[in-house]
């Protein structure tokens, strides 16, 4: 957008402080959409773990993924693939995230990167549902400069006591923190999913070469049908792990949480514990949250929005404010924020 500000007549008027803060913001804001670009591409937030907790060493074989990121590793897959059937192609070539923007697109040079607005809002609006979908409400952070461990633990506001974010395979805590410390996120406030029951893998059990009939009355076979009722009883762990009841009919269709939720409940069914699973899922999604809240919110008192395919949210820092609205404390009213994100606001409405 600021090129073609460039090549405006009136342009040369623009004092020379007022065009560096121009040029200043447009660098800034499209290193942000570079950056944001290079994350959704793929969907990759590998980064998030540590070695040691992502992969499993065994004796007898070959270094796989721990369950939790191997479960993370199939969501991302699952995403790229939903996004491809959504746009054609993923990432969306430029003349589709043109389009995808809106019939009329106002200004901006929408070929210069396929993150457009308007196809960083749909993933906002996408992600978001998914976040009112899993997001334990009772979960929030503690802060505490005194504490010797650890700066930031995961509550129970509620005061549930058997409450532990972090077991030995999966140290969920620290990797959230690190990664927003990293990129200098502020946390987000409700970190936590909620998590199915612990139901661990069961081994199939198989008849073949016992020289009898094991079959029940159904023909089935004892194996076959405590396979068969074990996934039920996952599936259902999945679907009370979440806030459908709690949303009711208030919760707005999501055409990514219904692929989500056949996904869940067919991804690995008894191979892996779904506590596991969700929690692997959660870390992912937590890191497109903060991803899209650095691209997604536009500045607070932007008026015409409609129709515009390049991004309003710049950064205004050095920009002098005038005198009649000075005084005011904190962040910059004027300006996007982390905190005008949905995962930031959406609490209020509990």
């Amino acid at each position: 957008m600021y090129s073609e500000l460039e090549s405006c007549a009136d342009f040369s008027h623009v004092s020379p402080l007022t065009r560096a803060l121009l040029e200043r913001a447009s660098l800034e804001t499209q290193l942000r959409i570079q950056a944001a670009e290079e994350r959704l591409a793929a969907f990759e937030y590998g980064d998030m773990w540590p070695a040691a907790v992502a992969i499993t060493a065994s004796t007898s074989g070959p270094v796989v993924a721990a369950p939790a990121k191997a479960a993370m590793d199939r969501l991302q897959q699952f995403f790229v693939r939903y996004y491809t059937r959504e746009f054609g192609s993923w990432p969306p070539l430029s003349s589709q995230s043109a389009v995808a923007a809106a019939p009329k697109v106002v200004g901006g040079r929408a070929e210069d990167t396929w993150l457009t607005r308007t196809v960083a809002q749909r993933l906002q609006k996408d992600f978001a549902a998914l976040y009112d979908y899993l997001v334990n409400r009772d979960i929030i952070w503690d802060e505490s400069e005194a504490r010797p461990s650890r700066k930031w633990m995961m509550i129970s506001e509620s005061g549930n006591r058997g409450f532990e974010a972090d077991t030995p395979d999966l140290p969920m805590t620290d990797m959230l923190v690190e990664f927003d410390n990293k990129h200098r996120f502020p946390h987000i406030p409700h970190p936590y999913p909620l998590v199915p029951e612990s139901i661990p893998s069961l081994p199939v059990i198989s008849t073949a070469g016992s020289g009898s009939s094991t079959s029940g009355i159904f023909g089935g076979g004892d194996g076959s049908g405590r396979v068969g009722a074990a996934e039920r009883r996952i599936q259902l762990a999945y679907t009370e792990a979440t806030n459908v009841f709690t949303l009711g009919t208030t919760f707005s269709h999501s055409t990514l949480v219904d692929a989500f939720s056949k996904f869940e409940k067919a991804d690995c069914i008894g191979e892996v514990d779904p506590s596991t699973a969700r929690r692997g899922r959660w870390v992912l999604i937590y890191g497109v949250l903060q991803t899209l809240a650095t691209v997604s919110v536009d500045a607070p008192n932007v008026r015409y929005k409609d129709g515009v395919a390049y991004h309003l949210s710049p950064r205004l820092k050095g920009v002098k404010i005038p005198p009649w609205k000075t005084g005011a404390a904190g962040p910059d009213p004027h300006e996007a924020t982390h905190e005008q994100s949905h995962c930031w606001t959406v609490p209020a409405s509990w």
